[in-house]
């Protein structure tokens, strides 16, 4: 469907809101949403992609309350529990973060995303253990992760274990080269081993990508 296109029904709407929001319309996105709500309110998909829509304009609030509605609707949807625990963590709800990734894990234990969230919450709550496990499995499942090998960086350099760490960050920069903040990690790392002008270089490169993006 095209932006232009008036819809018909529901679904309609709901698809032009997603392309919508996916543009960055966000404002049009959420009207359109709206109206997909009103026209069927028991379409679980629209409000799921509703609470999207308000996330990426950050109303975490907001879109908490639209995963919510959609989980109420469809109890086994196991996106809308994963979204609601991304939204959790952001809201400082470590604990319910935790219980809807492991929610979403149960429902689809194959995608690694869930893995990945339920790792940060553990790992917000210092279960580190239990941070790592999960990290492992989501690398595991999609060995492209370049979150996945960053976050793990960042527990095993609160465990105190910098080879490891460095090793990870190594990897996230191979599958992400411009990411900034890695540079400045591994620095650090590499100033705690004394690895002075390795540390330089890393922070040259992270000042060269910072005013590059300014």
């Amino acid at each position: 469907m095209q932006n232009d296109e008036e819809p018909k029904d529901a679904n309609g709407y709901l698809q032009r809101g997603v392309l919508r929001s996916r543009q960055g319309q966000h404002k049009a996105a959420l009207s359109d949403l709206a109206e997909a709500i009103r026209l069927d309110p028991q379409l679980a998909e629209a409000y799921y992609q509703r609470g999207n829509a308000r996330f990426r304009s950050r109303d975490v609030k907001g879109a908490y309350d639209d995963y919510s509605k959609a989980i109420e609707l469809k109890p086994d949807y196991a996106n809308a529990y994963n979204n609601r625990s991304v939204a959790n963590y952001m809201l400082h709800d470590y604990d319910e973060s935790v219980n809807d990734a492991s929610q979403a894990i149960r429902l689809q234990p194959e995608d690694a995303d869930p893995y990945f969230n339920r790792a940060r919450s553990k790992s917000a709550l210092r279960n580190e253990g239990g941070a790592l496990r999960d990290i492992n499995t989501a690398i595991r499942l999609r060995p492209d992760y370049a979150d996945a090998y960053f976050l793990r960086c960042l527990v095993r350099k609160s465990q105190g274990n910098i080879d490891e760490a460095l090793r990870d960050v190594d990897a996230a920069l191979e599958l992400v080269p411009d990411r900034r903040s890695a540079y400045v990690l591994r620095a650090r790392l590499k100033l705690s081993k004394r690895m002075r002008l390795s540390a330089l270089a890393d922070m040259i490169q992270a000042i060269r990508l910072a005013t590059k993006r300014g």
